[in-house]
């Protein structure tokens, strides 16, 4: 079986900046991360904002997506909302009705516990990747319960992590950075897996530290 990667990506803060060709470096990393995993690569866009017409960022993520090369623009297979209570299909109908998730929920742990639970039944998805820019909201996805699925946090952020409980690699955003990777990861934070990369803001640190972890994982296997 090929191995599988899942993206949960929140929103606002994080990636609704690429246009006007300030997404660049986003689409390039991402397409290095899709070689990775053979084209095995699906994102899951999740954020705590309401569901509603008036609330929903659907509109919002359908305008930031048309700046998404199509090809690109088709791994975006999902929409989690409302404190992870909601899921809409992206793809390949991005028009599709909401659906019901998980009524109980109420943190974004809960959505990607829930997601995998239940559009993942087969363990297809080996490995997860969370993007996020807040330390309260999006952090808590690496506590997530998903077996043994790999798992890694991408904090986009200039503020401090040295208190958030996690192994943290501070990525350097000075080039050439980071040619051994792997090797400065396991010396510094002895773990190349259930860690924080923790990057710059918006899509231009996003789009850096998702070019990180294919890095990291091309030399893994190495």
């Amino acid at each position: 079986m090929k191995k599988k990667a899942a993206i949960f990506m929140d929103y606002n803060g994080t990636f609704d900046d690429v246009s006007e060709g300030k997404g660049y470096i986003l689409f390039r990393e991402l397409n290095k991360l899709d070689k990775v995993f053979d084209g095995n690569l699906e994102i899951v866009v999740i954020t705590s904002a309401y569901a509603g017409i008036e609330q929903s960022i659907r509109g919002d993520l359908f305008s930031t997506l048309s700046y998404f090369p199509e090809p690109l623009r088709n791994k975006f297979a999902y929409l989690i909302e409302e404190n992870s209570k909601y899921i809409t299909p992206l793809n390949p109908n991005p028009f599709c009705e909401r659906q019901n998730l998980n009524e109980n929920g109420s943190t974004k742990q809960d959505g990607v516990e829930a997601f995998l639970k239940q559009y993942d039944k087969d363990g297809e998805i080996d490995t997860c990747i969370f993007v996020g820019d807040s330390i309260v909201a999006d952090l808590q996805m690496l506590d997530s319960n998903i077996g043994n699925r790999n798992k890694i946090m991408i904090m986009a952020t200039r503020r401090s992590l040295k208190s958030c409980g996690h192994p943290v690699y501070k990525l350097s955003m000075k080039p050439p950075a980071d040619l051994n990777l792997k090797k400065d990861i396991e010396e510094k934070v002895g773990t190349i897996n259930n860690f924080i990369l923790h990057t710059s803001n918006y899509s231009y640190g996003v789009g850096k530290g998702i070019g990180a972890v294919a890095k990291l994982l091309e030399d893994r296997e190495k």
